[in-house]
């Protein structure tokens, strides 16, 4: 029997298994000079424009918008507190995280805000090794799973 259907099952596995791990949505939120910075990101350093962008505070929506082609959204929050964020990629990925907003301004903090296209993007996460280290080892599942089957078969 020959094994060119299992070798081809697996190439479109490995083949697949790339764009699936470089399309991680990654959502880093941060407090800069009287706003809320968002940055809405892949895991392959591409920014998402258009991405919705959801701000809620003790569950009820404070603000929503949309990303630049950057990936940036800003808003004033209206008070101190934990806000929540919740994004929506328009190729319906999700991302969420959290950001904390001082009771008061730093005295260190600027006077003006700086626009967030100015401001210093945080350190973007690298490749997700255990992710990736999941997905082969899944590959290689299902490529002995068929293996074992074809074998199975064998009169």
């Amino acid at each position: 029997m020959t094994r060119a259907p299992l070798l081809i099952a697996l190439a479109a596995l490995l083949a697949l298994a790339g764009p699936a791990l470089a399309h991680r949505l990654n959502v880093a939120a941060r407090w800069e000079a009287g706003r809320v910075v968002v940055e809405v990101y892949f895991s392959d350093g591409t920014t998402p424009a258009g991405a919705e962008v959801i701000a809620s505070h003790d569950g009820v929506e404070v603000a929503r918008g949309r990303t630049d082609a950057a990936g940036l959204w800003t808003f004033t929050p209206p008070g101190a507190g934990r806000y929540a964020l919740a994004v929506t990629e328009p190729g319906l990925h999700r991302g969420r995280a959290v950001v904390e907003v001082p009771a008061t301004v730093p005295a260190t903090a600027p006077t003006d805000a700086a626009p967030a296209a100015a401001a210093a993007p945080p350190e973007r996460e690298g490749t997700d090794w255990v992710g990736l280290a999941l997905g082969l080892a899944i590959i290689a599942a299902l490529g002995l799973g068929l293996g074992l089957l074809q074998r199975a078969r064998r009169p």
